[in-house]
């Protein structure tokens, strides 16, 4: 794992080795490509607060930073706290679902969620394109900052306090959904990043997402700029 990522030039400055086995997903994958996941955590909960202390400095010069909710809560939370004392901007992948903290919620710039997760932190089904802006607008209040919902095939919408978006999916022959939702998330950072507008960050990262599908696996599957130049 940490050779595919110096590979990609991503710094592995801060992973640190543990006793324990490496977080777990055992991915169940439907005829049509769809999965679901049995999480083992693992390694993701040997994180403490120490280690975020240690990497305050790439915090620091950070401008956007993703979070999932793979992590003991505290610890999540008290890096959010600090990367926004930083001026960071702060993406949450709210995956898997579970609980986030007042203080958390106020932390958020940014709120990545797909149907099921939506409908966890509603408290109601979300299955169509109406009921997912309807989520958005919910969610929108807790954190007063654009919340994208993703719909899968039938792609996504957003809502950011004045205007609704809606982005469909591509049409591709789905092989493996697996990293479908992180390719998406990454793809919308890098939109933010580069001060692109809602619309076209959705755009961008529904690209991404759809090379991701077509591929097995996850982090292997995952384009780079020059693969969609040609989608």
């Amino acid at each position: 794992m940490i050779n595919s990522l110096k590979e990609n030039n991503v710094d592995t400055t801060y992973i640190q080795k543990t006793n324990g086995r490496s977080g777990t997903a055992v991915v169940h994958i439907m005829p049509d490509g769809e999965y679901y996941s049995t999480i083992l955590k693992g390694a993701n909960f040997d994180i403490t607060t120490d280690d975020v202390d240690q990497a305050e400095e790439i915090i620091k010069n950070s401008k956007i930073m993703i979070f999932q909710l793979e992590n003991p809560t505290s610890v999540i939370e008290y890096a959010m706290t600090k990367a926004k004392e930083h001026g960071c901007y702060i993406i949450l992948n709210a995956a898997p679902a579970k609980k986030i903290t007042p203080n958390m919620y106020n932390c958020i710039d940014c709120l990545i969620v797909n149907e099921s997760e939506a409908s966890f932190y509603c408290s109601r089904e979300v299955n169509t394109i109406d009921e997912a802006k309807m989520a958005s607008q919910t969610l929108y209040k807790q954190i007063n900052g654009p919340v994208i919902v993703t719909l899968g095939k039938n792609g996504s919408v957003a809502f950011d306090g004045t205007n609704e978006y809606f982005q469909p999916a591509k049409e591709v022959k789905s092989v493996d959904t697996t990293g479908a939702g992180d390719a998406y998330t990454s793809a919308i950072a890098y939109g933010i990043f580069n001060n692109h507008d809602m619309q076209q960050s959705m755009e961008f990262a529904t690209n991404v997402s759809a090379i991701a599908v077509t591929k097995d696996g996850g982090q292997n599957s995952f384009p780079v700029l020059e693969d969609l130049m040609n989608l």
